[in-house]
């Protein structure tokens, strides 16, 4: 492994070197990118949003398999969990989605073609075959059905194309990673039915090694597929429907203890467990939905019609040691059902819109527990779970407006009216007594219900003096519903308030150096009350995961994006984020605060930076290099802002270089992430008076082929 990372080194070496090289290659400005952010295609440079966009280009570029792959690429945009892809802890602009009980709901939005995902478990999905990700930072109510009060994730995929194309990417690397991609676009009735098929698989051994048995944990083990129709039976409809599906059976690291006392969960070095127990994440997703467009005179009416489920079976050694004494296994299945129609104005006249209906359905159902053997623990047998439904229908009718008072001025409005309804069902139970007994008793089983409403207006003003530059300035705010903590607590079920947050914004969006040069800014200030926050008691005070509301937060950041082509073929790009992040009026006891504390997983600084050359060599041939730096600033993992939970700063450097052709038929690459092999935690916390967290990534390498028809 030593000598190979002293090849890749001199791979990038030489790969710099040809930056110097005179040729010229196809790229002369910065690309245009469309989105669909403001729901009607508009150039990225036009939308009055803070939003960050990758093409489906650009996904390959990165070989980005999920979300995870993206967030470094985001300002304040951060993916940091110790529990993957059944509650990923996400966080943008300082504000995090948990959601680790039913009672709980995210507070940033995803979306795939539309559709909202209600539920962590489809938080993190495979993102092959995807047109374009966006994604939009600060409250987004007046553009979609479910408020999204922190920010929206948009995924678009890409649909079936008019005539016959196939795709196939092929990726191998070290730790006997594996990764397919295959992709047919197929023509079923001329002119009127198209079919598109994706197909994933992708595998990996563990990065971490499990002294107990010898064995290579934190793998990855999944596939998955995609099935699409595209109809146009008349001139002004077009239907789309969509059926996915991914299964996945991952062994996962919960937590490694980091720094500890006792010799047997303790061990020393990264990536070095003793779990006597394997710590999976099996997960199963699929869903299906239809999407309808049909044009009248020059409106357009959208419908989107969906129904998802997914289940996962979380099973984790909770005594992070050798011996079978205490263990968790968790059981979610969640159904959604949802609807949304939408009518869209045309573009170009004094007044522009979009105003829609939704609707939405979930039962999340999450049942198991913790067992206490007893073998290493002075504590009696038993076994602590809860029973815990929650059935949610939220209702919701929302308007985005644009009145163009002239060519450079233009006043944005929207409002969007929320009702929402949730009921609780929740039982706990205890056997044997015991520690448990008195720290988690039996409680319920109860019902209760909780409805809210909201009204979430947005006012702004944009300005647009030539078409290389526009600037922008509004007031937004956004609503979340409250909700229960409806895990393993000592308090029960105890219900929370509803969010809202006040986002003050202004930003500008610049084109210059003849379209060589493009730089988008946004500053803001959020004025949130009632955060819900999630904290962990640990196990010995008997308190387990709990939600505060606390009565303040106020976050006050920066935003910069920039891409800059100095020369034809050269493209430098990336991004920075700042954030001044703060608890206020957040009382944890009679005698004890967070006030004047930093958000959870909320780093100060974050950015990266991206260098990519390509030029032709001859034979319709082209040579790419591309080089990656990506930084994390230091962050806590818990409100109490705690030394232990502090996760360090950290950079992380990724080359990629290749040869294809030039109409991109085919293309051989070589790739490395984290090439310097740095050891570095991407989260951190407290269990006791143990320091746990999880190691990112270590270096990885490989080889990518991709094949176009």
């Amino acid at each position: 492994m030593r000598r190979c990372s002293t090849s890749w080194i001199a791979l990038a070496v030489a790969a710099a070197g040809c930056l110097g090289a005179g040729a010229a290659a196809a790229q002369t400005a910065v690309e245009e990118v469309i989105v669909t952010a403001t729901k009607r295609e508009e150039n990225l440079q036009a939308v009055p949003v803070s939003v960050t966009a990758f093409t489906a280009q650009e996904l390959q570029r990165r070989g980005a398999v999920s979300l995870r792959d993206l967030q470094y690429s985001v300002p304040n945009f951060n993916y940091s969990s110790n529990d993957f892809n059944r509650r990923p802890d996400v966080s943008l602009r300082g504000i995090t989605s948990t959601a680790r009980s039913p009672g709980e709901d995210g507070s940033i939005g995803f979306y795939v073609d539309g559709v909202f995902l209600a539920r962590p478990t489809d938080w993190n999905p495979d993102i092959q075959g995807l047109e374009r990700v966006e994604v939009l930072r600060g409250p987004q109510g007046t553009l979609f059905g479910k408020n999204t009060i922190a920010g929206a994730v948009n995924m678009v995929t890409q649909r079936p194309q008019d005539s016959f194309k196939a795709a196939l990417d092929l990726e191998a690397g070290n730790y006997n990673a594996f990764r397919a991609v295959g992709i047919v676009d197929m023509p079923l009735i001329a002119d009127k039915l198209y079919s598109r098929v994706s197909l994933t698989r992708f595998r990996r051994d563990g990065f971490t090694r499990n002294v107990f048995n010898n064995t290579r944990v934190d793998s990855e083990d999944r596939w998955g597929g995609r099935l699409q129709l595209r109809i146009t039976p008349f001139e002004n409809f077009e239907a789309n429907l969509s059926y996915d599906y991914m299964t996945e059976t991952p062994t996962r690291v919960m937590r490694e203890i980091i720094s500890g006392t006792n010799p047997l969960t303790f061990i020393p070095g990264p990536r070095t467990v003793s779990f006597d127990r394997a710590n999976v994440n099996d997960r199963t997703l699929q869903g299906v939905h239809l999407t309808t467009d049909a044009t009248f005179g020059e409106h357009t009416i959208t419908t989107i019609t969906a129904y998802r489920k997914s289940f996962v079976d979380f099973q984790v050694d909770e005594d992070t040691g050798p011996l079978d004494d205490q263990r968790t296994r968790i059981l979610d299945h969640n159904h959604q059902f949802s609807n949304e129609v939408r009518l869209t104005s045309p573009s170009g006249g004094r007044l522009d819109y979009v105003a829609g209906f939704f609707y939405l359905y979930v039962y999340a159902d999450q049942s198991g527990g913790f067992v206490q053997n007893g073998v290493a623990s002075p504590f009696f047998p038993g076994l602590t779970g809860a029973n815990r439904t929650v059935a949610t229908n939220s209702y919701a009718a929302y308007v985005n407006a644009n009145y163009h008072i002239n060519d450079q001025w233009t006043l944005n409005v929207g409002l969007r009216y929320g009702y929402e309804t949730k009921r609780l069902e929740f039982f706990r139970f205890n056997q044997n007594g015991g520690f448990f007994g008195g720290a988690f008793p039996a409680f319920g089983p109860i019902t209760d219900k909780i409805l809210d409403h909201d009204v979430s207006p947005m006012v702004g003003i944009q300005y647009e003096p030539t078409s290389d530059f526009m600037a922008y300035a509004k007031w937004s705010r956004g609503n979340k519903s409250g909700g229960w903590n409806a895990g393993l607590s000592f308090r029960g079920a105890d219900p929370y308030k509803a969010e809202q947050v006040d986002n003050y914004e202004a930003g500008f969006k610049a084109d210059f150096l003849d379209g060589r040069a493009r730089t988008n800014v946004a500053v803001f200030y959020m004025d949130y009350r009632d955060l819900a926050v999630t904290t962990f008691g640990g196990l010995t005070n008997g308190v387990g995961f709990n939600v505060d509301s606390a009565a303040k937060a106020v976050i006050k950041g920066a935003e910069l994006d920039f891409t800059l082509v100095p020369i034809d073929g050269l493209e430098i790009a990336g991004g920075v984020g700042y954030l001044d992040s703060k608890y206020k009026n957040y009382q944890t006891s009679a005698t004890a605060n967070n006030n004047g504390n930093r958000l959870q997983f909320a780093p100060k600084w974050n950015g990266n930076l991206r260098v990519q050359y390509s030029r032709p060599i001859g034979g319709d041939l082209e040579f790419t290099a591309r080089g990656e730096w990506q930084y994390r600033g230091s962050m806590y993992g818990n409100p109490a802002n705690t030394l232990a939970s502090l996760t360090p700063s950290y950079s992380l450097l990724n080359a990629r270089v290749g040869i294809a052709r030039e109409d991109e038929r085919w293309g051989v690459y070589l790739w490395g992430r984290n090439l310097a092999d740095k050891d570095y935690l991407n989260y951190a916390d407290t269990l006791g008076t143990d320091r746990i967290g999880t190691y990112g990534a270590p270096r990885t390498y490989g080889i990518a082929v991709s094949l176009r028809y």
